[in-house]
């Protein structure tokens, strides 16, 4: 359970003991107009397998549901799972294990509404991972996913902002550990995206603030401007 002075999360009993963070809220909209809110979080853990061949890690986005204001929640549905990328167990365990902390997943869920379906994009150095093989540099993508209410499923992952690939950023093209995606749509249904962005770190600043806009629906974004360094 993860409690705070307002509510008390109550986690599925296939996650208990794994760490979970990155708890991002969404109140309900046109998709769930009887009040449920949704909650998207990251789950890293270990499953205490050891075999090449199975599932040893975990490294999920959950949604979890409330339809008593927040007070109790359970289970709605897995928005990612690196084991459901269409690669085998054992190419999943290496790709982690591949870094010394094992610290490579997905992180950073965040809601929104995009041409009217819901959406969540999230950060992720899993992917980047797999890109870049051992030429890896700190790489990050940001990924959307939209939930089908008709299907009850999320869509797959459809990167919108690719750190692997070289940008010019303030006159520095580098790639980019893009990440803490923040979005939304404006009355003229261009999609603002808001990331932090590595382009700077050569010249002493780790991490920088940039923008992008979508003109077709989230499905790409102009090159990252920094608006704060």
């Amino acid at each position: 359970e993860i409690t705070d002075k307002r509510f008390t999360v109550a986690i599925p009993r296939e996650l208990l003991g794994e760490t979970v963070t990155d708890l991002e809220f969404k109140w309900a909209d046109s998709a769930f107009e009887n009040g449920d809110i949704l909650c998207a979080y990251r789950v890293h853990g270990d499953t205490g397998k050891t075999g090449s061949n199975e599932q040893k890690y975990v490294r999920k986005i959950i949604c979890a549901v409330s339809k008593d204001n927040g007070y109790n929640w359970e289970y709605h549905s897995t928005i990612v799972d690196v084991y459901q990328m269409g690669l085998t167990n054992s190419k999943v365990n290496s790709t982690i294990e591949s870094i010394s902390s094992k610290w490579v997943g997905v992180y950073e869920p965040c809601f929104g509404e995009i041409d009217g379906k819901l959406t969540v994009m999230y950060a992720d150095d899993f992917s980047s991972k797999i890109k870049q093989g051992t030429n890896d540099h700190g790489s990050q993508l940001i990924q959307p996913c939209t939930w089908d209410p008709v299907t009850s499923t999320w869509s797959s992952p459809n990167t919108c902002l690719d750190g692997t690939i070289k940008k010019n950023v303030n006159g520095y093209n580098v790639i980019s550990r893009d990440g803490m995606p923040v979005f939304d749509e404006l009355s003229d249904g261009t999609v603002v995206l808001v990331t932090e962005g590595t382009y700077m770190n050569g010249v002493g600043h780790p991490f920088i603030i940039c923008l992008s806009y979508s003109k077709d629906h989230g499905k790409t974004f102009s090159t990252p401007k920094a608006i704060f360094i």
